[in-house]
């Protein structure tokens, strides 16, 4: 699965490094020891996250490489938009799209975010509270490992997907 030293980026912690392997005390029936790995989120050292190494998770996948983050940069325009018309599956589509930890999908969330909003001001309304946190950790979470993996500050990387936007 993963090696102490490695790169991960998981759910909700973004980018990780493996720290360590190490075993904690089973917990109810089970008795004895279960192996977990440390992972210790890359902006925010003080954090520790415990995950098992037996266990098939979903949530975390290894990071990009530097082909793949370029890559991903120079197709930007070419990714679909992420069209949901139901506001109540909208919001669980954008989950969905989150958990998958799937670029591709992050980017098409990040479209279909960014030309409602457009939509919304042009017909005078404000974009929806839904609608801002989901595009704030869409883009939080993609610009972070492309930002990481291409050693570019996040702000330097956000422009870059956003250069084009207006063509969206």
């Amino acid at each position: 699965m993963f090696s102490v030293g490695d790169y991960v980026v998981k759910v909700n912690d973004g980018v990780c490094r493996v720290d360590q392997t190490l075993c904690l005390p089973a917990m109810g029936a089970e008795k004895g020891e279960i192996p977990y790995f440390l992972l210790v989120p890359v902006a925010d050292v003080e954090t520790k996250v415990y995950i098992p190494v037996s266990e098939d998770y979903p949530d975390i996948r290894p990071v990009m490489n530097k082909k793949e983050a370029s890559g991903l940069l120079e197709r930007i325009d070419m990714i679909e938009e992420s069209f949901i018309e139901s506001d109540r599956q909208r919001e669980q589509f954008y989950k969905d799209a989150i958990r998958s930890l799937d670029p591709d999908r992050l980017v098409g969330i990040l479209k279909n975010i960014y030309k409602r909003g457009c939509r919304r001001r042009a017909e005078g309304k404000k974009s929806t509270a839904v609608d801002d946190r989901y595009f704030k950790i869409a883009e939080e979470a993609l610009c972070q490992e492309l930002g990481f993996v291409l050693a570019t500050n996040e702000g330097d990387i956000k422009k870059q997907v956003f250069d084009s936007a207006e063509t969206w």
